[in-house]
């Protein structure tokens, strides 16, 4: 009888995870975070490298002057704020 509620527990509790995973993975994305602000950018693959830099450098205040933000397209349709030094290294032009 044990056995038989254990075996049932562990199914019942499989498929409530299942479904709010379900139900989180609807709502969730990568798209999503950037429209409410959880992201910057979306950066591709292509320019991760000059990203990663930038990024480093602008934390360790390497920076030598404050470069005014530009609105650029990344990603899959996302918009992402990357400042005028990562256009300079290569990175995307703006839309």
């Amino acid at each position: 009888m044990q056995q038989e509620y254990a075996d049932l527990f562990q199914r019942v509790l499989t498929e409530k995870q299942r479904e709010i995973a379900e139900r989180f993975d609807a709502i969730h994305s990568v798209q999503r975070a950037l429209q409410v602000g959880s992201l910057d950018a979306i950066v591709e693959p292509s320019i991760m490298r000059t990203a990663l830099i930038e990024a480093v450098e602008e934390g360790m205040g390497r920076e030598e002057e404050v470069k005014a933000p530009v609105l650029v397209q990344v990603g899959r349709g996302g918009r992402g704020l990357l400042s005028e030094s990562w256009r300079s290294c290569g990175g995307p032009a703006p839309s």
